[in-house]
């Protein structure tokens, strides 16, 4: 496992889930990466694959990369949703500060989203 990982794992905590669920406890992350990026480890991943692909010279993980990509895309929408039920108007704010697998060039300030 990677650096990135590590990162991403020692931020996040117990608030990892395997589905999109939220947990009782369950924290709103706005340190380490996730000051920038509100699903880093979904980044990183995607990174990591394209990368192996690259230095494997394999379209096959080419594909794979764009399969997993499109998954996550699919995954997002119900993630957030998710996210703003339980966190309500302060993830709609963090959410116009970060991007999504990037970081924003041109965050809006709170209550502009």
């Amino acid at each position: 496992m990677g650096p990135c990982f590590l990162w991403v794992f020692r931020h996040i905590g117990k608030n990892i889930t395997q589905t999109v669920a939220i947990r009782q406890q369950h924290q709103l992350v706005k340190t380490g990466p996730y000051r920038w990026i509100r699903h880093p480890l979904y980044s990183f991943g995607i990174f990591y694959f394209l990368s192996f692909s690259v230095a494997a010279a394999s379209w096959w993980m080419l594909l794979l990369a764009g399969f997993a990509l499109i998954m996550l895309l699919v995954r997002l929408p119900k993630e957030e949703e998710k996210l703003i039920e339980a966190f309500g108007q302060d993830y709609i704010d963090y959410k116009g500060q970060t991007g999504a697998f990037f970081p924003r060039l041109f965050p809006s300030k709170p209550n502009e989203s």
